[in-house]
């Protein structure tokens, strides 16, 4: 009998320890990062599920608002547009790994430099390039925004490129200027979408003046603030582009 009851619990121990391998599997041991904490807004993050994928790998982030995701194979750069924690899961067949990440208040302002102090490339916009802009509202108190969180239509060499893009304010009036796509030192791996975000905040009641320089072309409309409701009057459907248009 307490062989038997011995037996039992060897399997028992066996058992949880196999579960347990399986739960580290299952987890952020399998899903590398180049960063998970003090992330700028806008930075590009690469991560990497280290297991053998074998299957399409599909990509998430949680919360999904204000993220852009540039996914090839195993291999994934992602972009925060505003601070706060996330959890990134990567999941190929039965093999599920996710990370945390913490986006700090900071902006990332592109590029940035390879060993020995290289600086980044950048590299000008393709022919018939179009950037299609996504707007969402950006509420702190009684104060609101808006953040544009802006996507090339083509892609540019290194999965950890950006949106290049200098940013002015007045008053009633916002000014962008897309310069070009930052590919960091010595990253040639994978090709990418551009992407990068610019912060209006905050809004003051009535009418806002918003011009967008890009490829040589100025584009110029309005934002209507009323109440808690935002309208962005933008009469453009090629160049740049920005829905929705009512928030």
């Amino acid at each position: 009998m307490k062989k038997v009851k011995i037996l039992t619990l060897g399997l028992l121990l066996t058992i949880g320890f196999m579960a347990c391998k399986k739960n580290d599997t299952i987890g952020t041991a399998g899903l590398d990062a180049t960063k998970t904490s003090l992330v700028k807004k806008g930075e590009p993050v690469l991560f990497t599920l280290s297991q053998p994928a074998g299957s399409t790998v599909n990509w998430s982030v949680n919360p999904s608002a204000n993220t852009q995701i540039n996914a090839s194979g195993n291999q994934a750069s992602i972009m925060f547009g505003a601070k706060g924690n996330y959890v990134v899961t990567a999941v190929a067949g039965n093999v599920s790994a996710s990370r945390s990440v913490s986006v700090s208040d900071s902006s990332y302002t592109g590029g940035g430099s390879g060993g020995g102090g290289t600086p980044s490339t950048t590299l000008s916009f393709s022919a018939g390039e179009v950037i299609k802009i996504t707007a969402s509202r950006m509420d702190s108190g009684s104060a609101s925004g808006l953040i544009l969180s802006a996507l090339t239509t083509n892609s540019y060499t290194c999965l950890s490129n950006s949106l290049l893009s200098t940013f002015t304010s007045g008053t009633n009036s916002y000014g962008i200027n897309f310069t070009g796509v930052s590919v960091p030192a010595g990253c040639t791996a994978g090709t990418a979408k551009a992407g990068g975000f610019s912060y209006l905040y905050p809004v003051a009641s009535g009418t806002s003046t918003l011009t967008i320089n890009f490829n040589g072309t100025t584009y110029s409309g309005t934002i209507v603030k009323t109440g808690n409701s935002y309208t962005i009057n933008w009469p453009y459907t090629t160049g740049v582009i920005i829905s929705p248009t009512s928030l």
